[in-house]
């Protein structure tokens, strides 16, 4: 993976332990896909002035587009909230599989652009260690491993430690 994607994964987590106002989106399992773009868009500013939030057209937007060492990047961001226990947390039913199909929707729209750099990035909360297996074994996340050139992950805590993961994949 690339240092400018090393560097938004360090720092989105970072934001994500530090921000209290997060706290409350995780207690009630609310995404919070908006802010994300807000602050990659700021990350990626430190390296590039050329930055573009829903770019496209024709109803093909992706979230966020950069030009960096003349190459550009295509991201598409997702947040997946989860059904899992966790303390302190509103219970509350979570589709998760209808979650999942939206980042392969992203995937699909993502592998339809003739060229450039993709990359899905999304952010599981609700995620405990023990819950991790079970949802990476879900069809659904099997299906998107299998629609990436690569995947990775990264575990982090919301500053109520609530637990969260983040998975970037290569498309």
């Amino acid at each position: 993976m690339n240092y400018i994607f090393r560097k938004i994964i360090k720092e989105i987590s970072k934001k994500i332990n530090n921000k209290k106002g997060l706290e409350v989106f995780a207690i009630h399992r609310a995404k919070f896909e908006g802010w994300l773009k807000v602050e990659i868009c700021d990350i990626l500013l430190s390296f590039t002035q050329e930055v573009k939030v829903e770019y496209g057209k024709n109803g093909k937007k992706i979230d966020i587009f950069f030009k960096y060492n003349k190459c550009g990047y295509y991201i598409e961001l997702k947040t997946i909230n989860t059904s899992y226990k966790c303390n302190y947390v509103v219970r509350k039913n979570k589709p998760i599989t209808n979650n999942l199909e939206s980042v392969i929707n992203d995937i699909n729209k993502l592998k339809n652009l003739k060229n450039g750099n993709k990359y899905i990035f999304f952010i599981v909360f609700l995620l405990p260690k023990n819950k991790v297996q079970s949802f990476e074994d879900n069809i659904n996340f099997k299906e998107i491993e299998s629609n990436v050139n690569k995947i990775e992950s990264f575990n982090g805590k919301f500053s109520n430690n609530v637990p969260f993961k983040i998975y970037i994949g290569e498309i």
